[in-house]
């Protein structure tokens, strides 16, 4: 007889706004029922990139496994802190009150994929917000207002959710661009909760040593009339509904204020502190890195800016330098990251960009499939399973 599940975040498709303490996070979570001691997945999103941008994945995923998809604090349908003692919610603004023209991202300064969390500052609003009626933390919730979000922070509030929900390890990391960073944090604050983790075109502190901030401003500069979808067609590409898109470019707007002030670059240096790489700190768990032609969209967007006379000569000068950089050590940099355990594998799509996860979700899933694989095979292999 098999022992089921009783709790409605392990065994259905649910959705909803969850308190960690001072503030509510959205989980969304879909798949086959949880069975008892079963590794569930957790995936954690790039910078910027809320989880309306990862919908095809989620069902992608749904059809392999339990999961949950999450918006971190101020992220699409999420709170974040008080940055004060007033212990009022930061709260984004409602719908209607964005331009009704967002049937596309735009310019480039307001695409998620290539805009960096710490660069784009915007101001915050508030709202009202309804709640569910999830499980509640206890009051003294570790998890503190700040105006500053650290990876660590991230980390926290990731682990305080899941205790929310009632939701126990082990869990299956899968993360995308910074939130790598904020997986690698969650596996240095609570290792034993980890079963494996999947680093998809993840930073890393060793790669912002080595490229900066991704993209600098020069490129910035040379592409800012430039709107990617022109470009890259990542609309068509994602298969999205005009409902689906709606909703993705209007949770990249109410995302940016909270993405700005997520500290990066201090984090993935917090990160390297740590010598995870040095103390192979994922033992013999499982881990899948991957590793994107990030620099082939990066290079149409940069072509496309010169043919429109972006930037001054300088700026052409030092975005073409730090666009060879990404071309010559990003894949280099990311190789690194199979030291963090025994039990690793590469993988490399080198026919998508960076907004692999929205443009090609079912290949994306089919990596999940195969950590799930190697998590598995582990598993029967110490016992866990039979």
């Amino acid at each position: 007889m098999i022992i089921t599940t009783t709790n409605d975040w392990e065994r259905s498709d649910k959705s909803g706004l969850v308190s960690v303490g001072s503030y509510s996070l959205f989980v969304s979570t879909g798949g086959p029922t949880r069975r008892p001691g079963a590794p569930v997945v957790i995936f954690i999103t790039g910078g910027g990139a809320p989880t309306e941008l990862y919908v095809h994945l989620h069902r992608a995923i749904s059809k392999l496994s339990r999961n949950y998809f999450y918006d971190r604090a101020g992220y699409g349908r999420s709170e974040r802190p008080a940055s004060d003692d007033s212990g009022a919610c930061d709260r984004y603004p409602p719908r209607s009150d964005l331009p009704t023209d967002i049937s596309r991202l735009g310019s480039y300064t307001n695409h998620p994929w290539w805009t960096a969390g710490d660069t784009h500052k915007a101001p915050s609003s508030s709202l009202s917000s309804t709640r569910n009626d999830a499980p509640q933390p206890s009051a003294n919730s570790s998890i503190k207002p700040s105006r500053e979000i650290k990876a660590s922070d991230s980390a926290s509030e990731l682990h305080a959710l899941m205790r929310a929900i009632g939701v126990a390890p082990p869990y299956v990391l899968a993360a995308h661009s910074y939130g790598g960073i904020i997986a690698r944090t969650f596996l240095d604050l609570f290792p034993d909760d980890v079963a494996g983790i999947a680093l998809l075109d993840t930073n890393s502190g060793l790669l912002q040593q080595c490229l900066g901030p991704i993209p600098p401003p020069a490129f910035g500069r040379v592409v800012a009339d430039v709107d990617p979808e022109d470009v890259l067609h990542l609309r068509k590409a994602s298969g999205m509904s005009d409902a689906e898109w709606t909703a993705a470019v209007a949770a990249v707007a109410h995302t940016r204020a909270a993405s700005a002030d997520e500290a990066t670059h201090e984090s993935g240096r917090e990160l390297a502190r740590c010598r995870q790489i040095d103390k192979r700190a994922m033992g013999d768990k499982p881990l899948l890195v991957m590793c994107s032609d990030m620099a082939g969209d990066l290079r149409k967007l940069f072509e496309e800016g010169m043919k429109k006379g972006g930037g001054t000569r300088d700026e052409r000068c030092e975005a073409e330098w730090w666009l060879e950089s990404v071309e010559l050590f990003s894949i280099q940099v990311q190789r690194v990251q199979l030291d963090l355990s025994t039990e690793s594998e590469y993988v490399v799509f080198e026919d998508v960009g960076h907004d692999f996860p929205t443009r090609v979700p079912e290949r994306t899933a089919e990596l999940v499939r195969r950590l799930l694989a190697m998590v598995k095979q582990q598993r029967i292999y110490s016992g866990l399973v039979r």
